[in-house]
C-alpha cells in the first residue's frame, strides 16, 4: 500500500472515531476528506471509498465502510469498547425495526431494508432487534465479552461466598451413644464372643452417629445395629451373610 492509501486509510480511522457512526453522500465525505488532502485528490478519493481492497484495510482497523442499498456511504467506529461502554449499549435498546442495535444509525423503510433482524446462537429471529449486516459481527463480539465479563463476576462472587461460608462442623456422638459402644468394647473381651479379631467396620448416619458395627473375627462376624434406640446384635458365620436371631446388647454399667 502506497504512503498515500496508507495516510487516506488513516484520515477515514480519525473520522470513525470523531464520529462514531456517520451516515451521508459520498460527495459530503469526498468533500471531508479532500479538506486534508487537497481538492485535486477528490478523483482519488471518489475511486478508493468504492474499492474492495480499501474496505478490507479498514476492516482490519475496526472501521466499517460500505455504501448502502440508498447510494447513501455509513462509516462506522467498530473498535472494541470496555465493560461500562457495553452495559450502556446493551441496556440502552432502540426498541425499534429502524435502528441497529450497534451503531444506532437510524434507516428508514424502503424496498431494500439496511437492517437485518438480529438472529440467537440457535438462529432463532431475536423480537425487536436489527443491525446492519455489516455490524452483526462487531455486535456479537460486543455481547459475548459482555457475557464473558458477567460469567467472571458471577464466578468470583460464588467463589467469595464459598470462602465466607464456615465448615460444618461434625457432630459428635451423644453420650448414650458413647456409653453403649463402651458396654459393647466390654462384651467383645470376653474370649467365647470372638477368638480373634480381625477387622471392625463403623457405619454412621447423616447425623454422624454410629448406625452400624461390624465385627469380624475368626470364623464369625458380629453385627450390631441400632434400631431406633436400641442396639441388636447377629451372630452369623464370616462366610455367608445369613442372619441369626438378633439378641439384645448387654448395656453394662
Amino acid at each position: 500500500m502506497s504512503d498515500f492509501h496508507q495516510r487516506f486509510v488513516g484520515q477515514l480511522q480519525s473520522l470513525a472515531i470523531s464520529h462514531a457512526a456517520w451516515k451521508g453522500t459520498a460527495d459530503a465525505l469526498v468533500d471531508a476528506l479532500a479538506r486534508t488532502f487537497g481538492g485535486d485528490h477528490s478523483p482519488d478519493i471518489r475511486r478508493l471509498l468504492y474499492s474492495q481492497p480499501l474496505r478490507a484495510a479498514l476492516h482490519g482497523r475496526d472501521v466499517a465502510l460500505w455504501c448502502g442499498h440508498d447510494g447513501l456511504f455509513r462509516l462506522i467506529d467498530q473498535t472494541p469498547v470496555g465493560f461500562p461502554a457495553a452495559v450502556r449499549r446493551v441496556q440502552h435498546h432502540p426498541g425499534g425495526p429502524q435502528t441497529c442495535r450497534y451503531c444506532l444509525l437510524t434507516e428508514p423503510h424502503a424496498l431494500q431494508p439496511e437492517l437485518e433482524q438480529e438472529r440467537d446462537p440457535r438462529g432463532e429471529f431475536i423480537p425487536g432487534s436489527f443491525v446492519h449486516p455489516q455490524c452483526a459481527a462487531a455486535w456479537a463480539r460486543l455481547a459475548a465479552a459482555l457475557q464473558a465479563e458477567i460469567d467472571r463476576a458471577v464466578e468470583a462472587a460464588q467463589e467469595a461466598l464459598r470462602r465466607a461460608q464456615p465448615p460444618r462442623p461434625v457432630p459428635s456422638p451423644s453420650p448414650e451413644i458413647l456409653r453403649r459402644l463402651e458396654a459393647l468394647e466390654r462384651r467383645l473381651q470376653a474370649p467365647a464372643t470372638l477368638p480373634e479379631i480381625h477387622r471392625i467396620k463403623i457405619e454412621r448416619d447423616s447425623a454422624g452417629l454410629a448406625r452400624a458395627v461390624t465385627i469380624v473375627g475368626t470364623g464369625q462376624r458380629l453385627l450390631v445395629k441400632r434400631n431406633a434406640k436400641k442396639f441388636i446384635t447377629e451372630m452369623v458365620p464370616a462366610d455367608t451373610n445369613a442372619p441369626v436371631k438378633p439378641a439384645p446388647i448387654n448395656q453394662g454399667k
